[in-house]
């Protein structure tokens, strides 16, 4: 070991000793709020109590991730109502078994539609953790690679032939969703395009798309929705419109939709 130390050297070691210490000092209060240790021996004791001191940083913890809840579900709470959503959300919280390892909470929250499915103010909600489940999609959505879409003029050059081979790519920001309810229903009372919905027995068929930094919720019909689930997997053209078969399908609208939508991002052809 050397006699003495850099000033880079003595900036390196206090710099990792601070960092040990806030680590374990996180550490600590990790486990003191999942209840699996005393946060004691890291709190001053005066007139107010440990447990009280600590108590006012457990409700911040609560009310962030609370937050972070609202801000990835707008359309939830305001379907159900902030009482009955933040209910649910610190129901949420206080039931986790891990917590962000990151340092962003854009993705955390993906379980809380499968919650509120057993919820007990929620649980008769049936359509409600499909809603949410396609709320948190179009999060996804948003926060998807950028990619510049295709458009018409990058096919005008493919030779007919090669159509039955030709294998489009999705673009990252798409994605497909369908639920045996009628979403689409659900969603124009959330945004108040209707004042009220008698909920139709039939289920739904999303498109999810992000187009200039804003995400679209597009509503298709069956055919069109098995279309693009075939061809988000890398099924080639010819084999996807044959899987289709006879159903009620104009390839030629989808297509254009396809290229208007920002849809594909890129193409290839399967190999013979």
């Amino acid at each position: 070991m050397p006699a003495y130390y850099t000033n880079i050297q003595l900036d390196t070691l206090i710099y990792d000793l601070l960092v040990l210490k806030l680590y374990s000092l996180q550490k600590a209060f990790l486990e003191t709020y999942e209840g699996t240790r005393s946060f004691k021996d890291f709190v001053k004791i005066n007139a107010v109590s440990p447990e009280n001191r600590f108590s006012v940083y457990k409700g911040n913890v609560e009310g962030a991730f609370r937050k972070a809840l609202e801000g990835t579900y707008p359309f939830t709470w305001k379907l159900i109502g902030q009482n009955c959503a933040d209910s649910a959300a610190y129901a949420f919280i206080r039931a986790q078994k891990s917590y962000p390892q990151e340092g962003t909470l854009l993705n955390w929250g993906r379980d809380f539609p499968e919650f509120l499915e057993a919820f007990e103010a929620t649980k008769t909600l049936s359509y409600l953790s499909h809603f949410a489940k396609l709320e948190y999609i179009t999060g996804e959505s948003l926060y998807a690679e950028e990619k510049t879409p295709l458009i018409a003029e990058d096919l005008k050059n493919i030779p007919p032939h090669l159509y039955e081979r030709l294998v489009f790519i999705a673009h990252p920001s798409l994605f497909l969703f369908s639920s045996p309810y009628p979403l689409d229903q659900v969603l124009e009372v959330v945004e108040e395009k209707v004042p009220s919905v008698v909920l139709e027995h039939r289920g739904s068929y999303a498109l999810i798309i992000r187009q200039e930094g804003q995400v679209n919720t597009y509503w298709l019909s069956e055919a069109e929705f098995t279309f693009f689930s075939f061809v988000s997997k890398g099924i080639p053209l010819g084999e996807v419109l044959e899987k289709i078969g006879e159903r009620k399908f104009d390839f030629q609208e989808i297509l254009s939709f396809s290229l208007k939508n920002g849809v594909f991002s890129d193409y290839m052809f399967l190999a013979e």
